[in-house]
Formats: structure tokens, sequence, C-alpha cells
């Protein structure tokens, strides 16, 4: 789902149709909310080191199964609130 992806097709199989598959839209779509979400409250917490680096540090734990997280990252993520 990149543009590079769109070109090398165009120019490799003029014919090809692109389709993308809602799962690959929707997980896209869903980090780019979180990763904007995540710069935008650690903007506002720019006074707040601790807090700001606890945001800044915890992407990948906002983006995993809450039910697959580890005790001690579920605590890294409470500590944050």
């Amino acid at each position: 789902m990149t543009m590079a992806y769109e070109l090398g097709i165009n120019a490799h199989c003029q014919q090809a149709e692109i389709v993308y598959d809602l799962f690959h839209v929707v997980v896209t779509y869903w980090r780019e909310v979180i990763d904007q979400v995540r710069v935008y409250q650690a903007n506002q917490l720019r006074h707040d080191r601790p807090a700001r680096k606890v945001l800044k540090f915890s992407r990948w734990l906002l983006l995993r199964n809450r039910h697959n997280l580890k005790s001690d990252q579920s605590v890294h993520l409470t500590e944050g609130t």
C-alpha cells in the first residue's frame, strides 16, 4: 500500500487492477491514528518529561492485544495514565 508499489505495478503490469484487502487498510489506518494521537499527547506532555517518555516508548505496547501483554508491560502502560 505504498506509492512505490503502485508505480511498480503500473510500470510493469498496465492492465492490472490494484486491490487492497480490508485487513491491511484498517491496520494501516489504525496505526496512523495511534501514532497521531501519541504525537499529540506527547506534545501536550512536553513539560512532564517522565510521562512523555512513557508515552513515547509505548507505541508497540499500544498496538498489541491487551490480553497478550506481559504483566510488566501492563504496568508500564498503567504508569503512563
